[in-house]
């Protein structure tokens, strides 16, 4: 309660009235306005942030908290007095721009919340990148008179943006670069292996000639060494034809086509038809679908690996099964055979160019035909993979998507 006690003259004598004001819902706006202004300083001393309250119009700022202290090195109770502290720490080339981009949120629209990256002076001379942010009350004609936000210093995620940039910068010019090393190498690996061709023919031509015509003349010894010449330049022609297989894939610009893998298996098939029946092959092809790609590239592809099925086998009768499985955006195709199989730590060596796994008396080959096949899938967007055991066969996946529309 409030009590007023007035003195009062009169020609009887001097009276004292007394007005008693019950004054409760005052006082308990009181407490409310002190509580919420405790939890207001509770939460800016809570905050690493710089807490700030700008009343437009006494053109005054608050500032509350330990951030500015913290982030920056000044006294909040000081800045708090200067007027013009803001402008004089924002950075001189950020001031006007921020400056206008205030002016727009204020004048021009009823935006309720305000935010700005700019650069801020502190105490050492140093500029910190400081992110703003503020909440907006207008009067009910809609013009600010307020605005309480908080500064954050963001200076190290700045540093980190702009080390991702750099990082992003050098990788894209190394991907350029390498992407040029690689075409210079497709394209010398062409011309060295075409080069090559022609005076291999000539060593083997003679090579050849010489054993027709001085037979008689050579023992067995010289005629062995011969052999071993003509077999070397033999799979030196097979290891240029390779290599030029190799370098052809990432050359090709033909346009990506409708192509019919159950035709294009049955045309590979026909290269091994001899074979098949000869060694009494069991095959399985399912049905296939239609893709789109390159029809001279799959159909190698197929090849290498229907080849390889057929040379690694074991000693159980040859079972070779060809299907496709369909998964949600892509075709994922198999070659399954019985074969020797493949231990587990080679899966991803044996796609890699010259890698072979077995002496070359064993198994024939130059250790390419792999690799060609991970580089034609990797030129139709799909992936390869194989899934093996030793002794138990293999199963080599290729994916393609359901719709290829690039080159």
């Amino acid at each position: 309660e409030d009590l007023t006690v007035l003195p009062i003259q009169q020609e009887i004598g001097e009276f004292f009235c007394a007005f008693i004001r019950d004054i409760s819902e005052r006082k308990k706006s009181e407490i409310l306005i002190r509580r919420t202004h405790e939890r207001y300083e509770l939460v800016a001393k809570a905050t690493s942030d710089a807490i700030w309250d700008w009343d437009m119009r006494t053109n005054t700022v608050i500032r509350s908290g330990d951030g500015l202290q913290k982030l920056f090195g000044y006294n909040t109770e000081e800045a708090s007095r200067d007027q013009d502290f803001w402008r004089k720490h924002v950075h001189p080339q950020d001031l006007e721009r921020v400056l206008e981009k205030r002016r727009k949120l204020l004048e021009e629209t009823q935006d309720q919340f305000w935010e700005d990256e700019y650069r801020f002076k502190k105490t050492d001379g140093s500029y910190a990148f400081v992110y703003d942010r503020g909440y907006v009350i207008r009067n009910k004609e809609g013009i600010a008179v307020r605005i309480i936000g908080s500064t954050q210093d963001i200076s190290a995620l700045k540093q980190s943006e702009q080390q991702l940039q750099e990082l992003n910068q050098t990788l894209e010019k190394r991907a350029a670069e390498l992407l040029t090393s690689n075409r210079e190498l497709e394209r010398f690996a062409y011309v060295a292996s075409h080069d090559l061709q022609e005076p291999l023919r000539m060593v083997s031509s003679f090579l050849q000639l010489l054993d027709r015509q001085y037979s008689a003349g050579l023992d067995e010894k010289a005629r062995e060494y011969i052999n071993f010449a003509v077999g070397g330049a033999e799979r030196m022609k097979r290891l240029i034809l390779d290599l030029l297989s190799y370098s052809r894939v990432g050359t090709v610009n033909e346009p990506f086509q409708a192509v019919d893998m159950n035709a294009l298996v049955k045309n590979v098939l026909q290269i091994f038809e001899s074979r098949f029946e000869k060694e009494q092959i069991t095959l399985s092809v399912g049905s296939l679908p239609t893709i789109r790609g390159n029809a001279s590239q799959l159909q190698q592809l197929l090849q290498n690996l229907i080849g390889n099925a057929l040379k690694y086998k074991s000693d159980n009768p040859p079972v070779v099964e060809i299907g496709c499985l369909e998964e949600a955006n892509r075709f994922v195709f198999f070659v399954k055979d019985n074969g020797i199989g493949i231990n587990s730590k080679y899966f991803e060596k044996i796609f890699v160019v010259f890698q072979r796994l077995h002496p070359i008396d064993n198994y024939s080959g130059t250790g390419i035909g792999l690799a060609i096949c991970k580089k034609i899938i990797e030129r139709h967007h799909g992936e390869i993979w194989v899934a093996s055991e030793e002794g138990k066969g293999s199963t080599f996946y290729f994916s393609l998507p359901n719709k290829v529309s690039v080159t």
